[in-house]
């Protein structure tokens, strides 16, 4: 990849979004929000603040990578919505879909690194998937791998193997099939704080919680180096199951629309 490439990341699967923007393999900036659940007030404002602060126009943004999920419907539809829009703007920038648990599990390394944690095998995702259950994904920690096998394997975030990938279930049954020493991070903690503790088990510092727009640069980079683009028309969500809200219409009304009721 060109060293000049120009690229935005989007961080919206979460509470606390964000924006960053880069130059080939090194970040210049990025912003959060100012707030919790500020996306649709801020995220375009933002995008056009950092693009500016760089010098750039809308048209020089090469590469737009977003996550895609899963995690907040709202926040994901904004996203996902904010992207299509840029290129139909923009058709020569092209985009990188990143999974919210890979930008997630970037936060390990930054935990290992501050707080001297030398027995990091394995990390987990814990995101709150309501209905008792959570979105999770388990990783391997392996920073061992060379270029070649990264751009094969390019579905593995950076600094990792992918051992389990995204899914939803319960927390009893992320600790049954999951290895020792494990350790846990993600939004969702809080709320299964008694289905998610056991021996062997570790929970990250609440600071570790929350996916960055830094880390879908890293992620997106990553996919990017390997061409793993996808056009504008396959951009959608990734929200791993429907909402529960279209789950319990279906129960009641089948297929049927509010105009055939």
């Amino acid at each position: 990849m060109d060293e000049n490439t120009r690229i935005m990341a989007i961080e919206t699967s979460s509470r606390m979004g964000s924006v960053a923007v880069a130059q080939g393999h090194v970040l210049l900036a990025e912003r959060s929000f100012t707030g919790s659940l500020r996306h649709t007030g801020e995220l375009l404002p933002m995008m056009a603040k950092l693009t500016e602060q760089q010098g750039w126009s809308p048209a020089d943004i090469d590469q737009l990578y977003i996550s895609n999920g899963p995690g907040s419907f709202t926040g994901l539809r904004i996203a996902v919505t904010a992207a299509k829009s840029f290129t139909l703007a923009q058709p020569h920038t092209r985009i990188v879909a990143v999974p919210s648990t890979d930008v997630l599990v970037q936060n390990a390394l930054q935990a290992a690194a501050e707080n001297d944690i030398e027995d990091m095998k394995y990390v987990a995702i814990v995101i709150d998937a309501k209905r008792k259950q959570i979105y999770t994904a388990l990783y391997a920690r392996d920073e061992s791998l060379d270029e070649t096998e990264r751009v094969e394997n390019q579905d593995w975030p950076p600094g990792f193997r992918t051992m389990m990938p995204v899914q939803v279930c319960t927390p009893e049954t992320l600790l049954k099939n999951s290895p020792r020493p494990l350790y846990l991070l993600g939004p969702g903690l809080k709320s299964y704080q008694e289905k998610l503790t056991d021996d062997g088990i570790h929970w990250l510092n609440e600071k570790y919680a929350q996916p960055r727009a830094a880390n879908v640069y890293r992620c997106g980079y990553h996919r990017a180096r390997a061409q793993k683009f996808i056009s504008s028309d396959e951009l959608v969500p990734f929200y791993l199951r429907r909402p529960e809200a279209v789950e319990r219409w279906e129960r009641t009304y089948g297929q049927k629309t509010i105009t055939e009721l």
